[in-house]
């Protein structure tokens, strides 16, 4: 059984032995609850003892504590891409902890990742809002903006995200993006120029650069670029 599944099924069952012991009194409920559940389920001797383990972590913690464990959860379920239980774990989080900034910023990041952007985008400004204010938080709010068609507040996202990152390359070229969409070009070529002396390499600075100095008509300087980017990705595929 994968990673993601046995902790998928340990939610489930530690949920109903949660709900279920609450029901009956004394420790021989509780120990024919977990047998009865083991023998149903199936469960190996490894996975009846991590739901045990769930069990009693969860009987016997406060509010904060089991919302830390569901935050762990939903971070784990997110990073094996699996969404749909990430979005589960993260809003029992929010269930008891309301104001969890990393808690929204997690479930914007997963709204995102199943290209549900609107979702994303009202996590994100409640992650804000919470006094969240991390490089990742602002440059994937830039994103959904973009995604939205947006760029006015993609470009006021990416510009606090060079300011608290001024060595990210990758955002000084989304903020020549989005401000090339918005036809500040001048301003544009800025931000590409810098994406390029901070990374050199990379093509696709150089063609951001070669579509703004063409919308500038700045010919000349507009055919170099593209021809830099066509030679920079030439050499990465030998």
């Amino acid at each position: 059984m994968s990673n993601t599944n046995e902790k998928k099924k340990e939610v489930e069952v530690a949920d109903l032995l949660e709900t279920q012991g609450k029901a009956g009194n004394g420790v021989s409920h509780i120990l024919r609850l977990r047998f009865s559940l083991a023998s149903i389920l199936h469960l190996t001797d490894r996975m009846a003892d991590r739901v045990i383990s769930a069990y009693d972590r969860l009987v016997s913690l406060d509010d904060e504590e089991t919302a830390e464990i569901y935050l762990g959860m939903g971070t784990d379920f997110a990073h094996d891409g699996n969404t749909e239980d990430a979005l589960t774990s993260l809003t029992r989080t929010l269930e008891m902890q309301p104001d969890n900034g990393e808690a929204w910023l997690l479930v914007g990041l997963v709204h995102l990742d199943r290209q549900e952007t609107e979702a994303a985008v009202e996590a994100f400004e409640k992650a804000k809002a919470l006094g969240n204010n991390n490089f990742k938080l602002h440059c994937r709010l830039a994103e959904a903006f973009a995604d939205l068609g947006n760029h006015k507040a993609a470009v006021k996202e990416l510009k606090r995200a060079v300011e608290l990152d001024p060595n990210s390359a990758e955002s000084f070229f989304r903020l020549g993006v989005a401000l090339d969409n918005l036809k500040n070009y001048e301003e544009a070529a800025e931000s590409f120029q810098k994406a390029i002396d901070l990374s050199p390499r990379e093509p696709a600075y150089y063609q951001g650069m070669g579509f703004t100095m063409g919308s500038l008509e700045r010919h000349e300087q507009a055919i170099a670029c593209i021809k830099r980017a066509v030679e920079l990705e030439r050499r990465r595929s030998q």
